[in-house]
């Protein structure tokens, strides 16, 4: 067995030191391995056959390194901080042991070295457990919070909130401010001596809070007292949601004034006392953490990130307009993934193509340490360009790592996916389970269908809007409150996919989300509600109306079907307008009744134009979005019919906008199946559906029409508004056309 020498930044004193370095060198010790605190005589260094820093990064302490490796020992690194200063150590060095996930994602992009995760540790022995205390008015309920004079002012700022819920709060710290002094003699009593612990970051995480690792969380459950904390990463797989602790996942003082309420019944606060504590005894030893080290140090652990390290990528699309440009919605995609997968016991990485270093997923693959695959979801249309040619890449340089791809295209498409060289696993339909499924079976080394078909649940996990800057995205900022939609329009996706089906997060997830959204983005500008069928269920939206109750004043879009809201009476609508809601789009597609009856619309011109009414009344924007280029588009005068009724609505609102795109039908759709009977070209394969955008004419327009869509759209409504007559439009665009004057979309 290696002889091991530490070099630590602090002495027993100093937590970290003692629980990631003293501890586990003394466990050592006792279980068979050499172990020496090197500490500052740096000449037993040449007895010693591995060389562990902790935290240090110090020139002459890289020189160090650098000598030992030289030399032939192994250099192990220790980091649980985000310290950009550590880099160069863990660039040095042979192995390097992160505190938490986030640090060895985040660390995973400036070193080649072998990287680990240890848990910390408890301190107190296995039978030191907390008394049941009695509490009365005399000696009320008490809660604890125990850390560093950095987070001292957070603790502070929850004290009305936990004294306002009749608790005896006590803060544990070296500031003076406390009340009571930190004492590694005293701390395990006072700490027993508590009800519940709290572990408040209020507001948006700091990267380096998202860093930290489960010491403290895990302390306190074997200790049997119950925690309240911010939704910390590390912290997220340990607690089971009301079974052994509580997170705050909106990070708000009210939620940690609910769960303290919560925990004011004895019999809950008993069983979570006990629950919390068994789920950690074992899992969180010394025991469990020595036996790893030695693990490391006999080379018996595969490299981590082989087998637990998954990246998620999510592409750009290929075009964007000078509106399009800032405006990226938050990847819901990818992030539903990350919770089942973390909570099976793998590391995530996210990029976002549009907004995140790209290079750091080819950094990735190509180090020693490859993912265990690479997940793409990409919709179909514009994004599968990015989302093939990254494929492509990523087999360049690692031919070995898996690509497993999802999706709506992916859903709509499994066959042609499959046929792709580049992708090894297809995930068709919702995959928060499908994917937990695949990466079980990757890391064991068994075989996974070409094509997994995931079963269409009812599945909400977090949405991750906690784990990233949410303010990349926006200032529009996306969201879904329910998946699916109850229409059978014959063009869309969506029916394809959830066959009528809808699928409704619980509304309090909905509410402490959006929440979450308006009190940490900066510069909101605007909520949209993406659902395709928000209004189906009228006792949904009410509560919804009721609760949200404009939240923050941020105003909020909606997706809407014209029937619901002409169904409305003028309470309904006045709700709606209290809510916050300023803007609502329908799927109007067109001002032609033979075109929305094959499209099985359910509707009417009139009662769209009464939609619009109802919008004027209420000071209220409504969005029609419209398509035309229909194979029989100018036989049956779709187009005239289109912006004819366009230009009724913006006279009944001149707040009316409109969205003017080509009929364009997703695969497997009914319309899609009947252009494909009559003989027009559709695409096949995946490399023609990546040019396949709503934006671009199909090739059955002709020319004619073509123009006039883009004449329409980008010079002669800009120029008129809504004072226009059809002649008017016919003369206009014969004049321009004739000077070869047509100006098509700029930037597509």
């Amino acid at each position: 067995m290696k002889k091991v020498g530490w070099i630590p930044i602090g002495d027993r004193n100093t937590p970290s030191t003692r629980i990631m370095c003293l501890n586990v060198s003394d466990w050592m010790n006792k279980n068979g391995i050499e172990s020496d605190i090197i500490g500052s005589d740096l000449t037993r260094l040449g007895l010693v056959d591995t060389v562990i820093f902790q935290k240090i990064f110090d020139g002459p302490y890289q020189e160090l390194a650098k000598d030992m490796k030289k030399r032939g020992k192994e250099v192990i690194y220790i980091i649980d901080d985000l310290y950009p200063e550590g880099i160069p150590m863990a660039k040095i060095a042979d192995k390097v042991v992160c505190g938490s996930e986030y640090i060895k994602n985040w660390i995973s992009k400036y070193t080649d070295a072998k990287l680990y995760v240890i848990n910390d540790a408890y301190e107190t022995p296995r039978d030191f457990f907390k008394p049941v205390h009695p509490r009365n008015e005399a000696h009320p309920l008490r809660a604890v919070w125990i850390g560093t004079l950095l987070h001292f002012p957070q603790a502070e700022e929850l004290r009305p909130v936990i004294e306002g819920e009749g608790y005896e709060y006590v803060t544990i710290s070296a500031t003076p401010q406390a009340t009571k002094r930190w004492s590694l003699e005293t701390v395990w009593t006072d700490w027993i001596d508590s009800d519940i612990m709290v572990i408040p970051y209020l507001g948006r995480l700091p990267d380096y809070e998202m860093a930290k690792g489960n010491n403290r969380l895990t302390q306190s459950m074997v200790l049997g007292v119950p925690v309240i904390t911010s939704p910390i990463p590390a912290y997220i797989p340990i607690i089971r949601q009301g079974k052994n602790g509580f997170i705050c996942f909106n990070n708000t003082k009210e939620e940690f004034a609910l769960y303290l309420r919560m925990l004011k019944n004895h019999d809950l606060r008993i069983k979570m006392s006990h629950q919390a504590r068994k789920d950690v005894i074992d899992a969180y030893s010394i025991d469990a953490v020595g036996n790893k080290w030695k693990e490391i140090l006999e080379d018996k652990i595969e490299i981590e990130s082989d087998k637990k390290k998954i990246i998620l990528y999510f592409p750009p699309v290929s075009y964007l307009t000078e509106l399009d440009k800032g405006y990226h919605r938050f990847p819901y995609a990818v992030w539903s993934l990350v919770p089942g997968l973390e909570k099976a016991g793998y590391g995530v990485q996210v990029i976002d193509g549009r907004v995140d270093d790209k290079d750091a997923l080819f950094r990735a693959v190509a180090s020693r340490r490859r993912p265990l695959f690479v997940g793409i979801s990409s919709l179909t249309g514009a994004q599968l360009l990015d989302a093939t040619k990254t494929a492509k890449k990523v087999k360049e340089i690692n031919r070995e790592i898996p690509i497993v791809w999802g999706g709506w295209h992916a859903t709509l498409m499994p066959e042609d996916c499959a046929n792709q060289p580049f992708i090894d696993i297809v995930v068709s339909g919702r995959g928060e389970e499908a994917v937990v499924r695949v990466a079980d079976a990757l890391a064991k080394g068994e075989k996974v269908e070409k094509i997994v078909r995931a079963e269409l649940k009812e599945v909400f996990p977090p949405s991750g809007l906690d784990r990233v800057d949410i303010n990349k995205y926006g200032p529009m900022f996306g969201y879904l409150t329910s998946t699916g939609c109850a229409w059978h329009c014959t063009f869309c996706a969506i029916q394809q996919v959830y066959h009528g089906k809808m699928f409704f997060k619980p509304m309090d997830q909905v509410i402490s989300e959006l929440q979450y959204i308006v009190n940490n983005y900066k510069g909101l500008r605007q909520i949209n509600i993406d659902d395709d069928l928000f209004f189906i269920k009228k006792d949904r939206v009410i509560e919804f109306c009721d609760r949200w109750n404009n939240y923050g004043g941020v105003p909020m879009s909606v997706l809407a079907h014209t029937n619901i809201m002409v169904s409305y009476d003028d309470e309904m609508w006045r709700r709606i307008v209290k809510a916050g809601f300023r803007h609502i789009l329908i799927g109007a597609e067109s001002g032609n009744q033979v075109i929305l009856n094959r499209l099985k619309k359910h509707q009417t011109p009139e009662k769209m134009l009464k939609f619009v009414e109802m919008t004027a009344k209420y000071d209220l924007t409504p969005e029609l979005s419209c398509m035309t280029g229909f194979p029989d588009s100018e036989e049956l005068n779709d187009f005239k019919d289109t912006i004819m009724f366009l230009k009724e609505a913006g006279l009944r609102n001149p707040k009316t906008v409109f969205k003017l795109f080509y009929c364009r039908p997703f695969p497997g759709t009914e319309l899609y199946k009947e252009f494909l009977e009559k003989g027009h070209y559709m695409p096949r394969k995946m490399s023609e559906w990546a040019d396949y955008t709503l934006r671009h004419a199909p090739n059955w327009v002709s020319r004619e029409l073509e123009d006039k869509v883009n004449f329409f759209t980008y010079q002669f409504f800009p120029q008129v508004g809504w004072n226009y007559t059809w002649e008017e439009f016919i003369m206009n665009f014969e004049q321009v056309r004739a000077r070869g004057k047509i100006i098509g979309p700029q930037g597509l």
